[in-house]
């Protein structure tokens, strides 16, 4: 592919790809300098000998302000020989920042991709954009570690082009305000009623008790977290429903409509925000104290996510839920095992030897001195050891300057938190994560690409996620979202419909 082609389509690719990303790190570059075959060994004097690697990253960051990393930084530039350029973005506004250094012409060596099945995706792997990753993750002692169940999942036409940044199957929840909790006399929601009522008496009942009426129910964005939750507690099922080894869109199901009625309801009731659809952040309103209770993974109470929130409010206490009992009893959303993943283009590591560098470097972020930095920090500045112990000694610090860093961790991520918080609140979190696993409903058909829906998926799913914010604004009617999926079988679905169950078969043999 020449290199002027190559370029256009890398600029899709991102443009597409990343405007649909759900609040998710950005992509990030780096060379190591030790052979493959010993990746990961530490820092020995053949790698100290050569001169350090200059690695420019552009990563999203969650706060109000840029992250004030550069002591963590220096770390990970000793450890890997390395010279970083990091570009802070606010998430909210990645998508146009990454459009902007798309067209500046320097691109990553490493990104991350959060759909790493969307249309564009695949069809730049099938069109040799990508690396293949693979047959070289036996000889890096981390890489090689890679969950087994995220690399298929991930896998396009059975091969691997990714390094999957791995995550606890059923990670979801409800994360809540606990005062408001006590200042209004409820309990923790456990059923649809219960929660409902929650969201009610924290619009309406003065929870904060600053007797002024700015507070609401729910904040939500274009991504409405809230809904694959609820659509879980309605017995819903993840993408498809499997009906006697057919698939269904789970869309089409009853369940799916009763969720967009209670959403409805809420909107109704100015129980929750109407825009949105276009708006940009939810969680600002729960940092400014607006709201109390956000649909998010359970560990982002432990991370930066809120750290706003402890700064203007250090009296605010949260608590996590994670079941709520529906018609079918407790059900969670389960996830994939990943969160995207990293995807290494050919257009900026044009050979095999620099593949192999930047696989090091990956492989080397993952070696146990490296997870005690972005779990605890820097010894002396973030925490100390008693008696072998680890002891933050300033976790707000640790949040600011270097929570954003493990946006990097790809392996065991979520053991950085079960590390990090021994308080009870991070261990009801672990215990949580375990007890969902048995319950999580998964999607049956993660592992299968429909050519139809590469080809045509950006247009289907656009005619039911109109649709979708139509039935819970009012717009339409039931008859109005039956047509909508009338719409979408004629435009390609019963073709989807038909390819995906067709290879969904074939994993079953």
């Amino acid at each position: 592919m020449k290199r002027k082609v190559a370029g256009k389509l890398m600029a899709t690719i991102m443009s597409c790809v990343m405007v649909a990303a759900v609040a998710s790190a950005c992509s990030s570059q780096g060379t190591g300098t030790q052979p493959a075959g010993t990746a990961g060994t530490g820092a020995g004097e053949a790698t100290k000998a050569k001169a350090p690697v200059d690695i420019s990253l552009m990563m999203a960051f969650f706060s109000k302000e840029p992250p004030r990393s550069d002591a963590a930084i220096k770390k990970i530039e000793e450890y890997t020989n390395s010279k970083l350029n990091i570009t802070w973005v606010p998430n909210n506004g990645y998508p146009e920042k990454l459009n902007a250094t798309i067209a500046s012409g320097s691109l990553p060596k490493v990104m991350v991709i959060p759909d790493l099945k969307a249309s564009v995706v695949v069809n730049s792997v099938k069109s040799g954009m990508f690396w293949e990753l693979g047959p070289l993750l036996k000889d890096y002692p981390n890489l090689s570690k890679l969950n087994a169940t995220a690399l298929k999942n991930t896998a396009i036409d059975g091969k691997m082009y990714s390094l999957p940044r791995e995550r606890v199957l059923a990670r979801n929840g409800i994360i809540i305000r606990k005062d408001w909790l006590d200042n209004l006399g409820l309990k923790e929601p456990k059923t649809v009623d219960e929660l409902y009522n929650v969201i009610k008496a924290f619009a309406q009942n003065d929870p904060d008790k600053n007797g002024k009426n700015d507070t609401t129910g729910i904040t939500e964005d274009k991504n409405l977290n809230i809904f694959s939750h609820m659509l879980a507690v309605m017995g819903g099922g993840n993408t498809w429903d499997d009906k006697s080894g057919t698939l269904s869109p789970v869309f089409a199901s009853a369940e799916y409509l009763e969720t967009m009625k209670f959403m409805k309801r809420l909107v109704d009731e100015k129980l929750m925000n109407q825009d949105f659809a276009i708006n940009p952040n939810r969680d600002d309103d729960f940092n400014k104290g607006k709201i109390g209770i956000a649909f998010n993974p359970l560990d982002s109470s432990l991370s930066g996510s809120y750290a706003e929130l402890r700064k203007l409010n250090p009296q605010a206490k949260l608590t996590v839920i994670s079941l709520i009992e529906g018609p079918k009893g407790p059900k969670v959303m389960g996830g994939s095992g990943f969160n995207g993943g990293f995807m290494i283009p050919k257009t900026s590591v044009k050979t095999e030897a620099e593949l192999k560098d930047v696989l090091t470097f990956m492989d080397k972020i993952m070696d146990p001195k490296m997870r005690e930095l972005f779990t605890w920090g820097i010894e002396g500045k973030h925490f100390k050891k008693e008696n072998g112990t680890y002891v933050f000694t300033d976790k707000n610090a640790y949040v600011e300057e270097v929570d954003p860093l493990t946006q990097l961790v790809f392996i065991g991520y979520n053991l950085l938190y079960t590390e990090q918080s021994q308080s009870e609140l991070g261990k009801t979190i672990e215990q949580m994560w375990k007890e969902n696993e048995s319950i999580a409903v998964m999607n049956p058909a993660l592992p299968v690409v429909s050519k139809t829906q590469v080809e045509k998926g950006k247009e289907l799913d656009k005619v039911i996620s109109d649709a979708q914010v139509k039935f819970i604004l009012g717009n339409i009617d039931e008859n109005g979202w039956k047509q909508a999926i009338e719409q979408w079988k004629k435009n390609g679905g019963d073709k989807v419909i038909e390819e995906t169950t067709a290879e969904y078969a074939k994993l079953k043999k």
